[in-house]
């Protein structure tokens, strides 16, 4: 169960809406193909709650900081901030990403994802226990107002006192409603490599709302498909400076 809320905390993720100003990497698992120019600096925020049973779990802030650091290529850097259960608190890792985009057009784009997990938490104190994440994102146009999107990524971590790899996929659609309302749906699958356990599918969806062109609202709500019995809810906000 601990796997399956480390990969929900993590994953800030992101779904692909078109817009002119603010385009944020939240809220779902597939972070999105957009990279910001040089000097833009974009701003996430958000919580969640994982319930199963009578349980939550509750995460926030969320927080995921990008700039660009050249025409295609952002810096991001994430922390989850703090999970708390039963009264407990615990902190979450930071995350640092490079992301580059390696084709952008009109009706489709694509992009390559690497995520450095540092040590910095109150999960592990060992540099050996880093975790390693790299992929393809991609996105395309199939109406001015609908679309498709997806990942596939392989995550290298530690876990269980071994270093172990799964593979990690995504594929999702979006709809433009109006200029300012956007909704999007995904399913992400996370399936071991080299370790046995079974593999978890889990269902997301959720709603984009632009309060004015730099600043974005979102709320979602999602669950386990396969070998997962927790719900999550979530809502946050991103802003483009």
């Amino acid at each position: 169960m601990s796997r399956f809320f480390k990969i929900i905390c993590v994953f800030l993720i992101p779904a692909w809406v078109q817009a002119e100003g603010v385009v944020a990497d939240r809220p779902g698992f597939s972070t999105g193909t957009h990279t910001l120019s040089p000097g833009q600096l974009n701003l996430e925020l958000g919580y969640q709650a994982d319930m199963w049973d009578s349980n939550t779990l509750h995460t926030a802030p969320l927080l995921n900081l990008r700039t660009g650091l050249s025409e295609g290529l952002e810096l991001g850097i994430a922390w989850a901030g703090y999970q708390v259960f039963d009264g407990d608190s615990t902190q979450s890792d930071v995350t640092l990403a490079l992301k580059k985009r390696l084709t952008s057009t009109s009706e489709y784009n694509l992009s390559a994802l690497a995520q450095l997990d540092l040590p910095t938490g109150d999960g592990s104190d060992n540099l050996s226990e880093t975790r390693f994440l790299g992929g393809l994102l991609w996105d395309k146009a199939l109406q001015p107002d609908w679309g498709v999107f997806g990942v596939v990524q392989a995550e290298s971590d530690y876990w269980r006192g071994e270093r172990e790899l799964n593979l990690q996929a995504t594929l999702g659609t979006s709809l433009s409603h109006s200029a300012q309302i956007g909704s999007y749906a995904e399913v992400f699958v996370d399936a071991p490599l080299t370790y046995s356990e079974d593999t978890v599918m889990i269902l997301n969806a959720g709603l984009t709302y632009l309060l004015d062109a730099n600043t974005q609202l979102d709320v979602y709500v999602g669950g386990g498909l396969e070998n997962s019995d927790t719900d999550f809810i979530g809502f946050g906000f991103a802003r483009l400076f």
